[in-house]
């Protein structure tokens, strides 16, 4: 059955002067509830759930859609603006009644579809024996980096308390990936070279990439090895299109994270996860598990609090068109390239990618330049 989308309309009745008025809500499948101001969206999304947001292209319109891309990112954004408005902080954006029936029919097909993907997932979480879980240093370290003048002291001390860790975060920033010219011999350094939120990153990265015995190391290894490698490519071409720094950090956040799924299903269903034929791994994983690995990616993602950039992109790498985006390369769009060019070794015409997806962005052509980001592929 498709969902009913339910909206939060902020028209304060110059916004959105035309659209409202076109639009049959019920005859799209939209529930609106509107609010006068900000504030009082703020309040009610506080109390009740919202698929979208819908605003005008005014300056009000745009300071809503950046504090609800802050303070509620599950909510999808939709700005009504003329063609060829800049997007902003916008999902999507629509200028014609037409247009919003597309969007919302696209929204609703997904958000059934993603549904159907949980309660199997919910599933297939309830037969787990393990199950990665957030590290305790990654919680504290977190909360100390969110303020707004974090101790780097506290922050070092954080990781070194546990010496296993100190070593891995050390080794990753004096990897060549880094490409900083002397060494590094201790976390405060390394947290001031390549940021708080980068270290924060790695930290939670290690600590869930973890054997739970030595059958899983191998393996374990090489998928680490890998998402670093996504990682750290997924960010310097979102560097390239020009994204802020917030975008830049979660590119290399979904990219560490993109195939966590892959442990939870080999250290889980072993024997059956070898039998996954690597051409034919989502076919595979949906006879054997019901699931893939990407969405169970997205889910645990989505259980640590990540934000829906980072959720999306886990779990749609692998089919970024599937998702609904706004203009330009976004973190998905990023990490899937990313992924394929590590899977090709950096060979952009064997890479394996969702070529239809690219051209309708107008960015296949920069595919070949983005291969050969790798060599700054930073972690």
């Amino acid at each position: 059955m498709t969902h009913a989308i339910t909206a939060l309309v902020i028209d304060d009745e110059t916004a959105i002067p035309s659209l409202p008025s076109a639009i049959e809500w019920g005859a799209v499948g939209v529930d609106p509830t509107f609010a006068g101001d900000l504030d009082q969206a703020v309040s009610l999304t506080s109390t009740q759930p919202f698929d979208v947001l819908i605003v005008g292209a005014t300056a009000g319109g745009r300071d809503a859609m950046t504090c609800f891309a802050v303070r509620f990112p599950h909510v999808t954004r939709i700005l009504v603006a003329p063609p060829g408005a800049a997007p902003g902080d916008a999902e999507h954006i629509v200028s014609s009644p037409s247009q919003f029936a597309e969007v919302v029919r696209m929204l609703s097909a997904e958000i059934d579809r993603m549904d159907g993907d949980e309660a199997r997932l919910e599933q297939l979480v309830e037969r787990v024996d393990h199950l990665p879980s957030l590290p305790k240093v990654y919680i504290k370290l977190h909360e100390e980096v969110q303020n707004a003048d974090p101790d780097m002291a506290k922050v070092a001390a954080l990781v070194e308390n546990d010496p296993a860790l100190t070593v891995k975060v050390l080794q990753l920033v004096n990897s060549p990936m880094t490409g900083l010219r002397n060494k590094v011999t201790d976390v405060r350094q390394a947290a001031t070279l390549i940021g708080l939120r980068r270290l924060t990153s790695l930290v939670l990265a290690s600590g869930v990439f973890s054997p739970v015995s030595s059958l899983d190391e191998r393996l374990i290894e090489r998928l680490w090895q890998d998402s670093l490698l996504v990682g750290g490519l997924a960010r310097l071409i979102i560097f390239q299109e020009g994204h802020d720094t917030q975008t830049v950090d979660e590119a290399h956040l979904a990219g560490l994270l993109h195939d966590i799924g892959e442990v939870v299903l080999f250290q889980n269903w072993r024997d059956d996860y070898m039998k996954i034929d690597g051409a034919h791994r989502d076919r595979d994983e949906l006879e054997f598990f019901g699931v893939t690995h990407a969405s169970i990616s997205g889910y645990l993602c989505s259980s640590w609090n990540l934000g829906k950039t980072v959720v999306d992109a886990a779990t749609f790498h692998h089919a970024p068109g599937r998702q609904l985006s706004g203009d330009g390369v976004g973190v998905t769009t990023a990490v899937h390239v990313a992924r394929a060019l590590v899977d090709a070794g950096m060979d952009s015409e064997a890479a394996v990618l969702d070529l239809g997806h690219l051209e309708e962005l107008g960015v296949a052509y920069r595919v070949p330049f983005w291969a050969t980001l790798v060599a700054g592929a930073r972690v």
